[in-house]
């Protein structure tokens, strides 16, 4: 269990890191042939897209003599160490030059391509599906990673914080039209869902304000803790954020996070009104 300090509500240690998906990083930052180095949570991870485009992530450190693999080079068979020239598959077996397999295996992880970027999967067991947006019959949805935030605090108090309705009226300046419904969806997840009216002055207030008539519909969906998946209709625009929080372990967070817009039908304005909405969530 957690320990709670006497004063000020901070954590004596870290709040242990919840079994999920984390986002690593942007589809477009690992070309095919490349090698990426990333980390969640004091885990080292190296990701590798082979010259057809697979995609694998490896832990960080060559089992053979722990050679950090961001040196290695790809090949179209798997990783080769820069330090002793050993071939390790996309299973991470190791293979010797003429591909008999060594006992060596290296660690990887479970690693998927959405909403334009690269998920690693932390947990034992087989990973469950990435949550989604809730689509009608013939819609379809767009979306792109916009940042990364890092902050001071833990991942359970920035949990807390943004299902808190008094931090949405007083920092966010909106105010609740009626009592917020909270829901179970899955046995790993609950949702917020509430109506509000925007009571802020500033520029992206009044647009919202003016978009939505001034009546916003979202919903806050905690998907093991350290993912928020946030949806929320202006007017007949749907849009939707998920946020990756990331922790350290000296207990600060990156939270990572992507917007994406619902649609109907493609249009030739889609990548621009996904901008705005990009904008306008990073205001927000």
């Amino acid at each position: 269990s957690l320990e709670a300090a006497a004063w000020g509500g901070q954590w004596q240690r870290p709040p242990p890191m919840p079994e999920n998906w984390y986002l690593l990083a942007p589809s477009t930052r690992l070309r095919p042939g490349k090698v990426l180095a990333a980390s969640v949570g004091g885990t080292e991870i190296v990701l590798m897209r082979s010259p057809t485009g697979t995609l694998t992530a490896y832990a960080a450190h060559c089992a053979h003599m722990g050679c950090h693999l961001r040196h290695a080079s790809v090949e179209p068979q798997g990783l080769r160490c820069a330090l002793h020239r050993r071939l390790i598959g996309g299973d991470g077996a190791f293979q010797d030059a003429a591909g008999d397999p060594h006992r060596l295996t290296q660690p990887t992880y479970p690693v998927i391509e959405q909403y334009g970027a690269i998920f690693v999967w932390l947990g034992q067991g087989p990973p469950p599906d990435l949550p989604l947006p809730r689509l009608a019959p013939g819609e379809s949805f767009v979306a792109r990673p916009v940042g990364v935030f890092a902050t001071k605090t833990d991942w359970v108090s920035l949990l807390s914080n943004g299902f808190d309705m008094e931090h949405l009226a007083i920092v966010h300046r909106r105010r609740l039209i009626e009592t917020a419904e909270v829901t179970r969806p899955t046995s790993d997840s609950f949702r917020l869902s509430y109506r509000s009216r925007v009571i802020g002055t500033r520029l992206t207030d009044r647009i919202v304000k003016r978009l939505s008539g001034n009546e916003v519909h979202a919903s806050m969906t905690s998907w093991r803790g350290s993912m928020t998946f946030v949806e929320s209709t202006l007017g007949r625009r749907r849009s939707f954020f998920i946020l990756s929080m990331c922790p350290a372990p000296d207990g600060r967070t990156e939270v990572r996070s992507v917007v994406g817009i619902i649609q109907r039908r493609r249009s030739g304005l889609d990548q621009l009104w996904l901008r705005v909405t990009a904008a306008m969530f990073l205001s927000f």
